[in-house]
């Protein structure tokens, strides 16, 4: 888990339950930030969605999803 979900973790904790962080309060602030079971956001999900579906499942590196990603912008495509 990255280091900016484990400090919203906290910060969620100190405004919200006096700083104490149990296993519901991490819960609850995972799921307000959409943090899946698996520790996904929706940005690694869209990530993951991509190269199955762009890339028929990989390999890929990051690289060649950067160069689809900028083609995309300058063509005025959105990537989602």
């Amino acid at each position: 888990m990255p280091i900016v979900s484990l400090r919203r973790i906290r910060d969620f904790a100190d405004v919200k339950y006096e700083g104490v962080i149990t296993k519901e309060v991490a819960e609850e602030s995972l799921d307000l930030l959409n943090v899946d079971k698996l520790g996904l956001d929706q940005n690694d999900r869209a990530y993951l969605t991509a190269i199955v579906d762009k890339y028929s499942g990989g390999p890929v590196g990051p690289r060649n999803f950067g160069s689809q990603s900028r083609r995309r912008q300058r063509n005025g495509r959105r990537y989602d």
